[in-house]
């Protein structure tokens, strides 16, 4: 298990062009392919009259040999290309802790709060 995170961080390393090591005991590597360039629970709130404020943005990824999952992202990636469905994807994650608020447009006013994985600082997407 060590030894498959250290050869993950060395490809993102070279992938990146940043030392991310100092962030490996924070963070969590992903590798996968965009499948979504909004998170579903955002998008199936605003189908049904929700308003979701979420400053940066949000992609859904199929990770390597597991289920998609729903991540806020930062307003930039280190690769600067923007990202779209079915692009390859590499970075780092923190578990939870991106709260994305949405509120009921119509009456009475609801408020629902998500709580979704945060791609943190290192993370970019492959040319097309």
């Amino acid at each position: 298990m060590i030894k498959h995170k250290v050869i993950v961080l060395g490809i993102l390393v070279v992938l990146l062009g940043m030392p991310i090591i100092s962030h490996a005991a924070f963070f969590q590597s992903f590798g996968g392919r965009i499948i979504q360039t909004k998170a579903t629970e955002i998008q199936t709130l605003e189908a049904t009259n929700y308003e979701c404020t979420n400053p940066q943005g949000s992609i859904k990824i199929k990770p390597v040999g597991k289920s998609p999952v729903s991540y806020v992202t930062q307003f930039y990636n280190n690769t600067r290309t923007t990202p779209r469905s079915g692009q390859q994807v590499l970075g780092l994650y923190q578990r939870s802790g991106a709260f994305v608020a949405c509120v009921f447009k119509g009456l009475p006013p609801n408020g629902v709060v998500l709580n979704l994985n945060q791609i943190m600082f290192d993370w970019g997407t492959s040319q097309h």
